[in-house]
């Protein structure tokens, strides 16, 4: 019985001990027009990077380019990546298209001479 406590406990350790290890930022600007354009910013815990003795490259391409950030008291070696499209269809092809595999496509329809 004791083991099976164990692990349990050991268990709802793990993602306490892992939350904050990456951020994520989306900022998705639609225009009146139907167009816009996606934001992403993407981080690394620097603390549990250095624990690891590792670097973003590690994790993505070692061509990115990596600053320094902090959000919540914590610091972050992240990266920024940018897209616009022209319309709802263009959207669902665009960076949020991540958004769209997971919720399907995004539909934008006037409310009020805007979206």
């Amino acid at each position: 019985m004791r083991k099976v406590l164990k692990a349990v406990f050991a268990l709802a350790l793990v993602p306490t001990l892992l939350t904050g290890c990456i951020y994520a930022e989306n900022t998705v600007t639609v225009h009146s027009d139907g167009s816009g354009n996606v934001k992403l910013v993407g981080g690394y815990s620097k603390e549990i990077l250095n624990k690891l003795g590792k670097t973003p490259q590690d994790f993505s391409s070692h061509s990115n380019k990596y600053y320094e950030f902090a959000s919540g008291g914590k610091k972050y070696l992240g990266e920024t990546w940018e897209d616009a499209f022209r319309g709802p269809d263009d959207m669902n092809d665009s960076g949020v298209g991540v958004i769209s595999q997971e919720i399907g496509p995004v539909s934008l329809v006037p409310v009020k001479g805007g979206f």
